[in-house]
C-alpha cells in the first residue's frame, strides 16, 4: 500500500500533469504548499475527503484510469473537488519554475504587476485639479 503522501502527490500530477518540459504539480514537490494552504477547516476537510476517495492502488493506475476515477470523484464530491483543484492550481501557478516555463513557451511575462512588473507613467498631478477646484460635496454639521 502506498502512503497517503504518495497518493496525494499522484493526485496532484493527475490534476496538473506535466506539459512539455514543465513537470506536473506533484513532481514539482508542491504537496507541502497545498497542505499549507489547507490551513482552515473547509480546505482541510476537502483535501481529506478527496484523498479518502482515492483507492490504495491509485498510483498504479494508468493516466486514463486516474482521469476516469477523478471524474467520478468530482461528481460525487463537487464542492470538495473544486476546493482541492483551486488549492493545487494556486500552488502550481505561483511556482517560479512553472512561471518560467510559461514564459519560455508563450513569451508571456509572468511578473506581478507591482512592484517588479509593469512600468507605470509618473502620476500627473494636474489630473486632480478639477477636484481641487470644485466646491465641497458635503456640508458642515455643528
Amino acid at each position: 500500500m502506498e502512503t497517503l503522501s504518495d497518493l496525494q502527490k499522484t493526485l496532484l500530477d493527475a490534476l496538473v500533469p506535466e506539459h512539455g518540459d514543465i513537470p506536473g504539480a506533484g513532481s514539482l514537490g508542491l504537496l507541502p504548499l497545498v497542505m499549507a494552504d489547507a490551513d482552515d477547516e473547509p480546505k482541510s476537510r476537502a483535501l481529506q475527503v478527496i484523498s479518502a476517495a482515492l483507492p490504495d492502488d491509485f498510483v498504479d493506475l494508468s493516466s486514463l484510469q486516474r482521469e476516469s476515477l477523478l471524474l467520478q470523484i468530482e461528481t460525487a464530491y463537487p464542492n470538495e473537488f473544486s476546493v482541492v483543484v483551486n488549492m493545487v492550481f494556486t500552488a502550481y501557478y505561483c511556482d517560479q519554475r512553472v512561471l518560467d516555463g510559461i514564459a519560455r513557451h508563450t513569451g508571456y511575462n509572468p511578473q506581478p504587476p507591482q512592484p517588479k512588473g509593469y512600468q507605470l507613467p509618473a502620476f500627473d498631478e494636474q489630473l486632480l485639479q478639477p477636484v481641487r477646484e470644485s466646491p465641497p460635496r458635503w456640508r458642515t454639521v455643528d
